[in-house]
């Protein structure tokens, strides 16, 4: 039966020499994968331009309840790109972003609010004109919040230990290594009270992103189950520091 959804896409693998599977965050099912023949032909329908990494997709899809591989019928760019493709920092971001995606998000059903939490993120990176620097940790906290495992309580002069493995915080140091010292909490709370879209006024250092960013990826090994981060953490240092 053919849908029209909405679509963001993840990762795509080669499948032939000219054919590749698309595995794309859809508005209507979820995460699913797509085989798209032909697409490295010069004369296919479907460019592989948009296919690339959190493109935003206007789609018509053949989907089956069962398991596997799924076609397209067509997809389009909706909306188009404007800053992302020719700003490197945002690049850097977009790959962080798609990497923590594709490794935290599994689920091949309908979730409107996670889809739409993530599309206008990406939208807002895009069309946004000031700092970007903490945009992606402010990201990975808002999508442990749509996913269920948000750090909880609130930093004060009793509680001032972040617990990473507890999502609290607490009056004591925890008994293991996956902690953030009185300091770090405090600026972890702000951080987790601000809004995504007000992330780029949080004047955090070089030092402190890195170790947020740092403290944060734990936490989503901590509370994902077989989340590994890749190598777009030292390409993203790499970039920006």
């Amino acid at each position: 039966m053919l849908h029209r959804t909405r679509g963001i896409v993840i990762r795509i693998t080669d499948y032939s020499e000219t054919s590749v599977v698309a595995k794309i965050y859809t508005e209507k099912f979820g995460m699913q994968s797509y085989l798209i023949n032909g697409v490295k032909k010069k004369k296919s329908r479907i460019r592989l331009n948009a296919l690339q990494p959190l493109t935003l997709l206007s789609m018509e899809v053949y989907h089956k309840d069962s398991k596997g591989l799924h076609r397209l019928s067509e997809i389009r760019q909706e909306p188009l790109f404007s800053s992302i493709p020719y700003d490197m920092k945002k690049v850097s971001i977009v790959f962080l972003i798609n990497e923590i995606i594709g490794k935290a998000i599994r689920e091949s059903e309908h979730n409107k609010n996670l889809f739409n939490f993530l599309h206008d993120a990406i939208l807002f990176l895009d069309k946004t004109t000031e700092t970007v620097e903490s945009f992606y940790i402010s990201f990975m906290l808002h999508l442990a919040k749509e996913l269920g495992f948000a750090p909880g309580g609130k930093f004060s002069v009793q509680k001032k230990y972040f617990n990473l493995k507890e999502g609290i915080f607490q009056d004591t140091i925890p008994a293991h290594p996956h902690w953030l010292q009185p300091e770090a909490s405090e600026k972890f709370f702000l951080l987790m009270q601000t809004a995504l879209e007000k992330s780029c006024a949080l004047n955090f250092s070089s030092a402190e992103r890195k170790q947020f960013r740092a403290a944060l990826i734990m936490y989503y090994r901590l509370h994902v189950e077989g989340f590994i981060a890749g190598r777009s953490q030292k390409v993203m240092e790499e970039v920006w520091e």
